[in-house]
């Protein structure tokens, strides 16, 4: 068996030595066995390697496969992210005299498997005494010297870390212990060390200092813990640290007493100081913070200053609270003695306070001295009420600081910690003694007023009302003084909220040259203080000037004006008004100190005051400086205005004609006593014309003296009226002897007001239903719609409405009586249609009326052509129902109404019914549906009367519909390509755009309102189903509707919208190719041409004249390029060979020109030899070449020797 386990191993060895490339397989182990001891394993009786029996299969199989050459790659063990893991340190150590003594654990898993490892530990600070690792595994040494053998790429790393490093082989946790020392740095009064830490993941950090209490500093750490314990004269620090932290530890500690020798403490004092200064004290808190050195202190002396007096000393341990002594300079010494000493530090905080002499502003700051201190410096602050203001003046040993850096110690004093108002002065001193004085000026308020005053012109007065708005700075005021002129009687002063008493006193001499005759001093309530958002402060003060009863009418008045006393500024806005009937008049020269407003300004000023009822604003100003203004004004008395608008209601019945006029007057600036107004002498008694009115004192009628046949009517009124009041009048005209079918004129009575400015008239007509009435004569009448009558007249009922403007005018009205008869006693006040029609052309129907019958006992429905009946159902109930006496191919069904009729008594009921119309065929191509619905035939060739149509179509979606022509109206979209065009120009389409959705709801909630009526459910009656795609709803008024649905197939419109398009360009380009008619020409009479079609042609037509539009247009796009391009290539290069061949043809006539000229001129013929030279005849002149000729003056013999230049003489 032995042999047998050593034969498969040798042979895995030999089959793995074999192939070396290959790789290791995952899992295997190697285990490091001496070759001189193979044989004393395997040799021996019971010798071998255990191993588990998995291993071994795992073995034998990789044998199998080596052995077989099959061999499958087993994927490499993945690499450690890290060769290894510091876990955690633990440092404890105990400080002696100059060094602190450690004893650190260090716990690490070193993760590479095979291979040094060194792990840096820190410590660079530190003495090592000794390490010991388990096992002795672990070799210890400065980080330096291992990084000389380091890689390249982790020799830097460990030449920064610096400190020592452990060097580890083969994986798994080590733990090593390390004994070193940490010098101590020494200072006076402080220690401290520094120790690099490991980069563990967690530091644990424990030392033990000498002496209890201290203040210990551990930088860097993340949780530090000191504690004392009892019994000890030792302070213990825990501290936790993450990776890589530094730690230093700092602590000041207790100096030793030396044998035989006692020292005395030395103190540094650092004082902060705060003073507040109000009107009546001075209060100061200093706050002494001593630094104790050497020795330990229990007694502590201050010096306070003279004149104040100790309030509370407070500190720790003190054995009782010191009493001042005054010393012989005039200070006082105060002693603080405490149970034990104290070492370190020690705090006072001192409060004293003293009174601030009324109307002294130089305040000294209170010098408080840490007596028996080596050194002492401090922080000076002070700060005061907002009634007083604080000034440094020249001091000595201070300096001035920001008070960016107040401690809240002081702020907390100085009543300063939300850093709002004014900031302390903060002064800084380095040594005693030091002066430092201050100057309290006192705040005085700072007010500014704007007075609004309306001064209002009455017959015997000038009302006065004036609003003074304070606004107030730096400090509050308990009163105010106003300068009032002279005249003035003062009305009201405020209110109880405001003012608590006024008083009228003799102004002064600075008062008098504002021209104050009285000074009105007021105390206020309350003091009022300025508020954080500068909201003004707002007094109104009423008075009056008399003016005499006979002076109305004056020739100058002076405004009188109220002004402020006590104020920094005053501003105004003053508004001059009057009685509407006193005329006011500026008179420019003698306004000053004044600038003009507008009235419609006032509201921007946010002006105050209103004036009342007939009364009106007629000037405004403002002024910026109180002296020196004035306005004078003229008054006079103006004449009233009125004016009457008439309301007349016409009743027309049938034995009389009922006028009701309502004369509603205005009067404006002046008051009227009476009225009067012409009318016929018909009117001229009182039984004639009633005439009625709150204020009617009397009625009198005499003849018009001017007008024959009219009278005049006087009404006095009691007193005067002004503003708007109303007189009603009314009179009859009798009817006598009216006969059905006769016309009749009735002329309307004139009614003229005197006296008035203008006169306006509405005339709102109503009748008696038998009563037909038209205008057969309207003189300076026009008619108007009747939703334009004023409310009264409109709320009336009226059927028709005219307007005058002016007299005379005549209204005649024609009167025609008729017998009407009873209305029926049935009525279909909702007929509702639902059209379902499928693309073989078969339409079904379900209509459902809401019916209203208390005179007939059943209803004959007359269906259209073809239709056959599917169903009934009356108020609910599946009824049977029987077929009438057909017209013509259109069939008729009664329906029995006697049991619906008695359970419902005059409400409506709702009667449902369905049937199929065989329809023409199937939709396709292009055609026309015509829809027709049910009527209702009664006796004697009457129907039915149906209230509200409404229809909704479901038209199959595959098709094209190109028109609705119908008289209702159509709750869809359908706007036309020529309206759309004129809307897109902004040129005015003649109607409104409609908007579907504002009658689709309303005629849908109106249908729901009628599907809903039926009581329960219905049992054998089935409703149509309808589909889920939009209908397209109608609605009219009247029934029967005319209905006709005009479509196309999507192929069939494309196709005919393209061959619009193509023939309208095809026919352009043909026409501009013949040279018939150019393009330029075409195409704007083929774009009038669609346009003319797309507008009266019709809408089924409308889609195929807009393709012709576009295809114009395009082609006029096209004409208006080509003839660009043209002129720029063709027509130019054209013109330029034109312009060449005239240059040349000028050359050549001027050239044959000269030879005819050179032979006029020559005296003999030429020679022999030259004309036998010459190979042919010179050809003649043309006719244009003679012209030219002509045109060149010939010069004379004499002066041709002269002319010619010597190149021509020697060709001669």
């Amino acid at each position: 068996m032995h042999r047998t386990c050593f034969a498969l191993l040798a042979a895995l060895t030999v089959v793995v030595g074999s192939a070396p490339a290959q790789e290791t397989p995952s899992g295997k182990r190697t285990v490091y066995v001496p070759i001189e001891k193979f044989d004393d394993i395997f040799d021996d009786e019971g010798g071998g390697v255990f191993i588990p029996i998995h291993e071994l299969e795992e073995l034998i199989a990789e044998a199998l496969r080596q052995a077989t050459g099959s061999h499958t790659p087993v994927k490499a063990p993945d690499a450690p992210p890290a060769d290894y893991v510091l876990v955690g340190a633990q440092f404890k150590g105990v400080a002696g005299e100059s060094v602190v003594r450690f004893d650190a654990t260090f716990d690490f898993e070193v993760l590479k498997d095979d291979g040094w490892v060194v792990i840096p530990i820190g410590l660079g600070e530190a003495a090592l005494e000794s390490v010991n690792a388990e096992g002795g595994r672990a070799i210890v040494g400065p980080l330096s010297q291992f990084a000389e053998r380091a890689p390249q790429d982790k020799r830097q790393a460990m030449q920064r870390a610096g400190g020592y490093g452990i060097v580890v082989k083969g994986a798994g946790r080590v733990t090593t212990t390390a004994r070193f020392a940490v010098p101590i740095q020494s200072a006076p009064g402080q220690s401290s060390f520094n120790l690099t830490l490991p980069s563990a993941a967690l530091n644990e950090f424990r030392v033990t200092l000498p002496q209890s209490g201290l203040r210990v500093k551990v930088d860097n750490a993340l949780a530090t813990e000191e504690q004392s314990p009892e019994g000890s004269d030792q302070t213990d620090v825990r501290a936790y640290f993450g990776a890589a932290a530094s730690a230093k530890v700092t602590w000041n500690p207790r100096p030793k007493e030396v044998e035989g020798v006692t020292r005395d403490p030395l103190l540094f004092a650092s004082t902060e100081a705060a003073l507040w200064v109000d009107e009546g004290s001075l209060q100061a808190t200093v706050l002494v913070n001593y630094r104790i050195r050497q020795a330990p202190c229990d007694t502590f002396e201050l010096s306070l200053p003279a004149g104040y007096t100790l309030l509370s000393v407070v500190g720790d341990n003190m054995r009782s609270d010191p009493v001042p002594t005054e010393q012989p300079d005039g200070s006082q010494k105060i002693v603080i003695k405490l149970h034990e000493k104290v070492s370190d530090a020690y705090a006072l905080t001192v409060r004293m306070e003293a009174i601030r002499e009324e109307g002294k502003l130089e305040v000294s700051y209170p010098r408080v001295v840490a007596v028996g201190s080596e050194r002492e410096s401090g922080i000076l602050a002070a700060s005061s009420t907002q009634y007083l203001t604080l000034e440094p003046t020249p001091g000595r040993g201070v300096t001035q600081i920001d008070a960016g850096g107040l401690t809240q110690t002081l702020a907390k004093a100085l009543r300063y910690e939300r850093k709002e108002g004014r900031p302390p002065l903060v002064f800084r001193y380095l040594r005693q003694p030091y002066a430092l004085n201050l100057r309290a000026n006192p705040v005085e308020p700072e007010v500014e007023g704007k007075l609004q005053t309306l001064a209002v012109v009455r017959d015997d007065e000038v009302k006065l009302t004036s609003t003074v708005l304070y606004t107030i700075r730096k400090r509050g005021i308990f009163g105010a003084r106003v300068l009032l002129p002279a005249g003035f009687e003062l009305d009201e002063v405020g209110d109880e909220r405001t003012v608590k008493d006024h008083r009228l006193e003799e102004p002064t001499d600075e008062e008098k040259a504002l021209g104050a005759a009285k000074a009105l001093a007021i105390d206020f309530v309350r003091q009022q203080n300025p508020t954080p958002e500068g909201r003004p402060f707002p007094l109104t003060i009423t008075g009056r000037v008399l003016r005499s009863a006979d002076a109305v009418e004056t020739d100058a008045w002076s405004l009188p004006t109220l002004h402020l006393s006590g104020v920094k500024r005053e501003t105004g806005v003053l508004a001059v008004a009057s009685m509407t009937h006193l005329k006011l008049t500026l008179e420019k020269e003698k306004r000053k100190g004044l600038t003009a407003l507008g009235t419609h300004e006032l509201p921007q000023q946010s002006f105050l005051h209103g004036v009342r009822a007939g009364e009106e604003i007629s000037f405004a100003f403002t002024y910026a400086k109180p002296k020196g203004i004035e306005a004078t004004f003229a008054i006079k008395k103006r004449e009233p205005r009125v004016s009457v608008r008439t309301e007349a209601l016409v009743d027309a019945q049938e034995d009389v004609v009922r006028v009701e006029t309502a004369l509603n007057y205005t009067v404006e600036f002046a008051g009227v006593e009476q009225i009067r107004f012409r009318a016929p002498k018909a009117l001229g008694t009182e039984s004639e014309l009633k005439i009625e009115g709150a204020n009617v004192k009397d009625k009198l009628v005499a003849d018009d003296p001017e007008q024959e046949g009219r009278v005049i009517w006087t009404v006095p009124l009691q007193g005067k009226a002004i503003g708007n009041f109303t007189i009603n009048l009314r009179y009859d005209i009798k009817l006598e002897n009216l006969v059905a079918g006769k016309p009749t004129e009735v002329s309307l009575h004139e009614i003229e007001v005197l006296d008035c400015f203008t006169e306006t008239g509405d005339i709102a007509l109503k009748k008696h239903e038998n009563l037909v009435i038209t205008d057969s004569d309207a003189f300076m009448v026009e008619r108007r719609d009747k939703r334009e009558l004023p409310e009264r007249l409109r709320n009336q009922g009226a059927i028709q409405a005219y307007r005058y403007v002016s007299h005379p005018h005549t209204l005649t009205l024609n009167l025609v009586k008729y017998n009407f008869r009873a209305p029926v006693g049935i009525l279909v006040e909702h007929l509702h249609l639902d059209e379902v029609i499928n693309r073989d052309g078969k339409v079904q129907v379900e209509a459902t009326l809401a019916l209203r019958n208390n005179a007939e006992q059943s209803l004959s429905v007359l269906l259209p052509a073809g239709a056959e009946f599917v169903g009934l159902q009356v108020a609910g109930e599946t009824e049977e129902w029987s077929e009438g006496q057909p017209v013509g191919d259109r069939p008729t069904v009664l329906v029995t109404l006697g049991e619906a009729t008695k359970a419902n008594r005059d409400e409506a009921f709702q009667i449902r019914l369905r049937y199929n119309l065989p329809g023409k065929g199937e939709l396709s191509g292009m055609g026309t549906i015509a829809f027709s619905g049910p009527e209702f035939p009664l006796l004697e060739g009457e129907s039915v009367p149906v209230a509200r149509l409404t229809r909704r179509l479901y038209l199959p979606t595959d098709l094209a519909y190109l028109e609705f022509d119908t008289d209702g109206t159509k709750h869809f979209e359908e706007w036309t390509f020529w309206e759309q065009l004129k809307l897109s120009l902004g040129v005015p389409t003649g109607r409104e755009r409609h908007n579907p959705l504002a009658g689709a709801s309303r005629a849908e909630q109106e249908i729901a309102n009628l599907l809903g009526m039926a009581k329960r459910d219905p049992t054998g009656y089935q409703p149509l189903n309808v589909p889920a795609d939009d209908p397209y709803l109608i609605e009219k008024l009247d029934n029967p509707m005319e209905l006709k649905v005009r479509f196309s197939s999507w192929a069939l419109f494309y196709l005919l919208d393209v061959l619009a398009l193509l023939g309208v360009v095809g026919a352009g380009v043909l026409l501009d190719r013949k040279q018939i008619l150019r393009a330029g020409f075409y195409a704007p009479l083929a774009v009038a041409a669609c346009l003319l079609g797309a507008a009266f042609v019709g809408r089924a037509t409308e889609p195929l004249f807009a393709s012709g539009f576009v295809g114009a247009l395009g082609l006029s796009a096209f004409a208006l390029l080509r003839g660009v391009w043209q002129e720029l290539t063709v027509r130019r290069h054209e013109r330029r060979l034109a312009e060449l061949q005239e240059e040349a043809q000028v050359a050549r006539a001027r050239a044959q020109a000269a030879e005819a000229e050179a032979r006029l001129r020559g005296n003999a013929p030429a020679p022999a030899a030259a004309v036998a030279a010459s190979p042919k005849k010179a050809p003649g002149l043309s006719p244009e070449e003679r012209r030219a000729a002509e045109e060149i003056p010939l010069q004379k013999p004499d002066d041709a020797s002269s002319s010619e230049s010597p190149s021509s003489g020697t060709d001669a």
